[in-house]
């Protein structure tokens, strides 16, 4: 009878010890995970933060260059039946926070507005021909030879450019305009080459 106790007592002890064991497998097991999951969750964190301070150097960067531009065109009466009178109209907003320098070409040169008549073939949606382009000459006198050579945008102002084409034939028309720009930005040294500028729009013409 003894030797059945004592031989009890050996398999409890075995016993407990398994069940030891056990949990100690279990507890490291679950430190290991919170190990994991407390990595995740600080990489999950520096990826949050890293993009947000992202976007705030992205909102930082358009605050500096904030020119926005925007071109249309409107059909006006023309006095001569066999052409027809676009009016096209460009609208220039410094909403950054330095100097902004629009540098237009002399007459020498093809001015910054383009205008051009599309061609589609029937049933067609994409254009399949471009006519000549015309570049109407942006005045601002009562001289011809008043041309504009450059501008100067200070923050916040807003300035409009206006030219007139005349064209031969109804259509649609491309209306691009298309200029280098210096941007003068508080705290940073003056690029060395200019930037181009472009915006583009449609007008319909009967």
């Amino acid at each position: 009878m003894w030797r059945e106790l004592i031989e009890d007592r050996e398999r409890l002890k075995d016993y407990a010890a398994a069940v030891q064991n056990i949990f100690a497998a279990v507890q490291s097991v679950a430190v290991v995970f919170g190990i994991i999951v407390g990595g995740i969750w600080v990489l999950a964190v520096h990826q949050k933060l890293e993009a947000e301070l992202r976007i705030q150097t992205a909102e930082m960067e358009l605050g500096r260059r904030g020119l926005q531009l925007t071109i249309e065109g409107h059909q006006e009466p023309s006095p001569d039946p066999e052409m027809k009178r676009i009016l096209v109209t460009v609208t220039a907003e410094n909403k950054g926070n330095g100097v902004i320098v629009v540098h237009f070409t002399d007459r020498k040169k093809a001015p910054p507005i383009t205008v051009a008549r599309l061609g589609f073939l029937r049933g067609e949606n994409v254009p399949s021909s471009l006519d000549d382009a015309i570049h109407p000459h942006i005045m601002v006198g009562p001289r011809v030879e008043d041309t504009i050579l450059e501008n100067v945008i200070q923050p916040r102002e807003l300035v409009n450019y206006t030219a007139v084409a005349a064209v031969p034939d109804a259509g649609t028309y491309l209306l691009v305009f298309d200029a280098p720009v210096d941007e003068q930005i508080p705290g940073q040294k003056p690029n060395a080459a200019l930037s181009h500028w472009t915006v583009s729009n449609y007008v319909f013409v009967r």
